[in-house]
């Protein structure tokens, strides 16, 4: 039998701040419930078996008999102007052609401003984002499928595009995605004004001097290097990726964006400046193939679920010549305009690949993230084939437009967690930005002294709203647990759990009104650290992580 763990049956924010001057309520007793340690994903059968599409992949088995699908709908009358008040009966949801009974009509308005986070206690730490709904925009700069990104003169004309045309009205994030991967430039959470204000600076722009004058936006040296960098060097190795490097590495990085927004209320957008698709998006079914399909699907299921639509934007529009076609890469050769529409309009966005049509960027990102619908539905889990599901929303008035995803994809990866739960965990522990789709908090403890070096002892708890029971009863729960030291860039120390239980009526009762936590140490040598906590709803599948920094001295 494994070695038993102290694993918290509630939030415990009293816990987490025991040894501070203050701490919110909400202390419980500690119950203990078996840890398993080390681990790993049972082993699992291969539903994609190479397949090309996702209707050739094996016939569906849902771990849920109820699954509701939510689809954010924006409506304009033929004028363009944005519909409110709306009612269930207004609308028709059709999925394959078939009229779906709409469960649930919800209208969503999105705030403006940069996102607000209260202070935390000193030595708490959490990945929880504000809940006001927000119409966050992330830019994602793709190098790797953007070969006239290899000009200067593109990447200065990219970057004062969007200090031109991004507003300070909503929060901002800028990416960028390389050959090693996602790096971050500006993370969403952040102040919008300090990202404008370093885009005009790295353009020269005269008007950034006024600005910086301001002491809440004072010059972030870090941020003005990273432009910096971008435009003075470009990423001159992104050429050299095979193309299955350049499908997995895309593929990542749309992921963790989702994952790092998903916290944000409401509709995001995703700019991705890309010149082509990285592999053949024949039809929304297509898939890469081989190992790379479930990532792939699961990526995509993310975008959706966080509600992100991605919205191409060709590089080539910044160039004076048309450099993209000219230099364009042996692996993107398969790639056409169509298909950048196509991955767009899954997601619920749409392609910019037109000069014409790029000065209306900025007021359709806005407009279509700031005030729409969320229908939900019950999917029919009795039809078990695989593939893409194409959705579609009528209005009841003619006279009204509904613009929404045109589908989603229906397979074994999508709706069975465990199918995905190593992969998943590497990729969050991987990741340059916290995922806050499963909201965690933590604190530090206590540091003692121990045999090798010092205990480095934490606390860690999953609220109520995080926590998904399964099995028959619906009263078990299973988690992921990882922490993972780092000092100067590289891994000293790894601790992966298990925590999981079959709960009695008045454990279920604590699980369900405060959530789960979890206590354990780090053994360290002394130094400077940084710590990635990473959990794992396994039953939902939904990850959240927490970069921390931590001090042994």
């Amino acid at each position: 039998m494994c070695r038993q763990f102290a694993v918290l049956a509630i939030l415990l924010f009293s816990l987490l701040t025991s040894s501070l001057a203050q701490g919110p309520p909400g202390l419980s007793k500690p119950m203990d419930l078996p840890a398993t340690p080390g681990a790993k994903a049972s082993s699992v059968p291969d539903y994609t078996s190479g397949a090309k599409r996702a209707e050739e992949e094996a016939k569906l088995q849902f771990r849920s008999s109820k699954i509701l699908i939510r689809v954010p709908v924006v409506v304009a009358d033929k004028n363009g102007s944005y519909v409110h008040g709306l009612k269930k009966d207004a609308f028709h949801v059709l999925e394959e052609g078939q009229e779906q009974n709409i469960l649930q009509c919800e209208e969503v308005w999105a705030n403006e401003g940069p996102l607000e986070f209260p202070n935390q206690p000193v030595g708490q730490f959490t990945n929880t984002i504000p809940g006001e709904t927000r119409a966050a925009i992330v830019v994602l700069i793709d190098t790797i499928n953007s070969p006239a990104l290899g000009g200067a003169e593109v990447r200065k004309q990219l970057l004062k595009f969007l200090a031109d045309n991004l507003s300070s009205k909503q929060p901002l994030g800028l990416m960028i995605l390389g050959p090693k991967g996602l790096q971050v430039v500006y993370d969403v959470k952040s102040d919008p004004k300090q990202l404008l204000q370093s885009l005009k600076s790295a353009i020269g722009d005269s008007s950034a001097a006024s600005a910086a004058s301001d002491p809440k936006h004072a010059n972030d040296e870090n941020l003005n290097s990273l432009l910096s960098d971008f435009l003075t060097k470009g990423q001159p190795d992104s050429n050299q990726l095979s193309e299955n490097r350049a499908i997995e590495q895309t593929v990542r990085a749309f992921h963790q964006i989702a994952w790092s927004v998903a916290g944000i209320g409401g509709k995001k957008a995703l700019v991705w400046v890309a010149d082509g698709f990285p592999f053949r998006l024949d039809s929304p079914s297509s898939l890469p193939g081989g190992s790379l399909s479930m990532p792939y699907e699961r990526a995509l299921a993310e975008l959706q679920d966080s509600y992100v639509s991605v919205y191409p934007v060709s590089s080539v529009l910044f160039s004076q010549a048309d450099s993209g076609n000219a230099n364009k890469r042996s692996r993107l050769e398969h790639s056409s305009p169509e298909m950048l529409q196509r991955f767009a309009a899954m997601t619920g966005g749409r392609a910019y690949l037109e000069s014409k049509n790029l000065a209306s960027l900025s007021k359709e990102l806005t407009g279509d993230n700031s005030s729409y619908y969320v229908l939900s539905y019950e999917l029919n889990t009795r039809d078990n084939k695989p593939g893409w599901r194409q959705l579609a929303v009528k209005m009841t008035d003619p006279n009204l437009v509904a613009s929404t995803r045109s589908g989603f994809l229906v397979t074994n990866s999508v709706f069975d967690p465990e199918l995905s739960r190593t992969s998943e965990l590497d990729l969050a522990a991987g990741a340059p930005l916290d995922s806050s789709d499963l909201p965690i908090v933590m604190a530090w403890q206590n540091l003692t002294s121990g045999h090798a070096g010092k205990r480095a002892e934490f606390a860690l708890a999953v609220p109520a709203s995080g926590v998904t029971l399964g099995d028959k009863n619906r009263n078990h729960f299973q988690l992921d647990v990882w922490a993972i030291a780092e000092k100067n860039g590289s891994q000293v120390k790894k601790l992966n759990q298990v925590v999981q239980s079959t709960l009695s009526p008045d454990q279920l009762s604590v699980v369900q009104t405060h959530g789960v936590g979890y206590r354990n140490a780090l053994q360290l040598a002394p130094g400077d650290y940084t710590v990635h906590f990473v959990v794992r709803d396994n039953m939902s599948g939904r990850v959240g992580s927490l970069s921390v920094p931590l001090k042994v001295e």
